[in-house]
């Protein structure tokens, strides 16, 4: 829900704005993201970004050396005449 209602204030402030490339998009785009980041919320007294810094950032862990490689298992019977069940 948030991704959502962030998408729909940051194209708010940019929808007047007239980018004649990729980069300066992404870049406007960038500053507005940064700049919701940083204010300060309500109820809580505190950014996302202070909240990101003070809980999740100490939990994060890296991500695995090995890439996931996806298995799928199944149950398989055998028969009284020896043909496996899949």
């Amino acid at each position: 829900m948030f991704s959502v209602i962030a998408a729909w204030i940051i194209l708010g402030k940019l929808r007047n704005g007239t980018f004649f490339s990729l980069a300066e998009c992404d870049a406007a785009i960038g500053a507005a993201l940064e700049q919701m980041n940083g204010r300060e919320k309500r109820r809580l007294g505190v950014s996302r970004r202070q909240l990101f810094e003070a809980v999740e950032r100490p939990v994060i862990q890296p991500l695995p050396e090995h890439d996931y490689e996806y298995a799928e298992w199944h149950l398989a019977r055998i028969g009284i005449d020896y043909h496996v069940e899949v």
